[in-house]
């Protein structure tokens, strides 16, 4: 479903039902983890999963609406997400971030630990669609200081890699950020096998990457410009 205007209220939730299921087969989240939220058209509430339920279970109308600058529950009978302020603080830092997801992917967690990060494409949606990856430090699940630190790495990024957590990333929809939510564990997986590659073929070898030449390049490749322009419609 596609859309050149913002959806209603009813298609937004369908569709924050839909991604929700997605993110749940991919494996990004698992158990009650993951979280996302989409923006309402006036523009002063956003739709939150639910705290507690897993995401392949959601349906359209377990989505919470919620107050961006004061988080108040304005519809609904259950609990928004225990990260609804991380949510809301990257809605907050720019206009045109309509959709934040904010998932559990292995690969990307588990380059975290090791001190790795995302900010040398390996290959050309990594170059396209992620660009520069905010590296925010560990922070509680939830807490004040997590949503100031996603709130500010959002005013300048889309994607966040979140120390020993998971990760974040904004969209001008919600196919924009969940595109850059497949991609960066898709980056986490190439990266991860090819230090391991490069270890057992190269000893002390460091994988090849994209240079920066090759990486505007690909960026400015007119098929490129297409893609990412659909990837912004609802």
């Amino acid at each position: 479903m596609q859309f050149n205007t913002a959806p209603s209220e009813e298609e937004l939730r369908k569709m924050l039902s839909d991604y929700s299921h997605a993110i749940y087969v991919a494996k990004l989240a698992t158990g009650p983890g993951g979280t996302l939220s989409a923006k309402l058209n006036h523009g002063g509430t956003i739709l939150v999963k639910p705290s507690g339920f897993n995401l392949g279970e959601l349906k359209p109308e377990d989505f919470v609406e919620v107050e961006l600058k004061t988080l108040r529950v304005v519809k609904g009978v259950l609990k928004p997400s225990m990260e609804v302020g991380v949510l809301a603080s990257c809605h907050l830092a720019r206009g045109d971030v309509n959709a934040v997801i904010h998932a559990h992917p292995p690969f990307c967690i588990a380059l975290t630990t090791v001190g790795l990060n995302l900010n040398t494409p390996l290959y050309p949606d990594h170059a396209v669609f992620l660009e520069k990856v905010a590296n925010l430090p560990f922070y509680p699940p939830g807490s004040e200081e997590l949503a100031e630190a996603a709130g500010e790495a959002a005013r300048t990024h889309d994607c966040m890699l979140l120390k020993n957590h998971g990760v974040i990333t904004l969209g001008s929809s919600l196919r924009e950020a969940y595109y850059r939510l497949e991609i960066m564990e898709e980056s986490a997986k190439i990266t991860v096998f090819s230090w391991i590659l490069a270890g057992l073929l190269k000893p002390g070898g460091r994988p090849e990457s994209l240079s920066a030449e090759q990486a505007e390049a690909i960026r400015r490749l007119q098929a490129e410009a297409y893609r990412r322009s659909l990837a912004k419609n609802w």
